[in-house]
């Protein structure tokens, strides 16, 4: 038995509509897989539309987004639209993903992480207070605004009861730029201690490729991982914040003590930190 979700209303994040039917696909078999009998209604936030747009002529719906702060000021324009025209309650499961989740199907033993997203996962729980997603973490506890914490979760697909996105707010993270980030590319981060320096290690070794020798714990680097330049300092700029974003939704659950289903099954490898995250 599981309490709650009744409805599941998408949240499809794309820039433009090259992934769109793909993703849609995917989005309908893995609420099939977990939740057969609850409804699924589709909005579709298109961040590369830069002008208002609303379209509600068929069954999926299509909005322009916010492309302000990537997927997170999209998803959060989304969700306002949502809220005016669906009459959201507390039985609603609310389900983010963009056009990546399906394109980055990470793999083990053969096992995809998206053959996880289902059934048996969420037998017996209440998903009008449990989020669900798939969680990475971090060697050791970092801190945000005052929040300490060691996993998030990943946010290229994951679902918030309607009552949990209310009392989280806004997606983004709440610093501005100025605080975050110096103001020259050599240095990158600024002064702040609302965000711990070895959150900032760690990022930096993800973004950069940079290993700090003061926190060697942490060697994940991603596959775009370089430098940062004059050319690229409001790229990685960007991205940094997108990150700070994804990691501040999932401490400020953990603040508040609500529980997360994991789907990451895959084994926790001691390497996991340290090892070549590409194969």
């Amino acid at each position: 038995m599981i309490i709650g979700a009744t409805r599941v209303i998408a949240l499809f994040l794309v820039y433009g509509r090259t992934y769109a039917d793909e993703g849609l696909s995917h989005i309908r078999k893995m609420v099939e897989r977990m939740l057969p009998n609850a409804k699924l209604q589709i909005i579709i936030i298109d961040n590369k539309i830069d002008q208002p747009f609303e379209n509600m002529d068929g069954p999926i719906w299509e909005v322009a987004g916010d492309n302000t702060l990537g997927e997170f000021t999209g998803w959060d324009h989304g969700y306002q639209f949502a809220k005016r025209v669906l009459d959201l309650n507390a039985d609603d499961l609310i389900l983010f993903a963009n056009d990546t989740f399906f394109r980055r199907n990470y793999r083990d033993g053969g096992v995809s992480y998206m053959d996880f997203f289902e059934r048996s996962i969420v037998e017996g729980h209440d998903l009008t207070r449990e989020c669900i997603g798939y969680l990475d973490d971090f060697p050791r506890s970092v801190e945000l605004m005052g929040i300490r914490y060691t996993s998030w979760i990943r946010s290229n697909i994951f679902f918030l009861p309607f009552n949990v996105c209310e009392n989280l707010g806004k997606l983004t993270f709440p610093l501005p730029e100025e605080e975050i980030f110096a103001s020259d590319y050599h240095t990158f981060w600024g002064d702040t201690r609302k965000i711990s320096d070895n959150w900032k290690a760690y990022i930096s070794s993800w973004l950069f490729g940079y290993v700090d020798p003061k926190f060697p714990e942490y060697q994940l680097h991603w596959h775009s991982a370089r430098k940062p330049d004059a050319e690229n300092f409001a790229f990685f700029k960007r991205k940094a914040r997108a990150i700070l974003s994804e990691h501040y939704l999932t401490a400020r659950l953990h603040a508040a003590g609500i529980p997360i289903i994991d789907t990451n099954l895959f084994p926790r490898l001691s390497d996991r930190h340290t090892a070549p995250y590409y194969n």
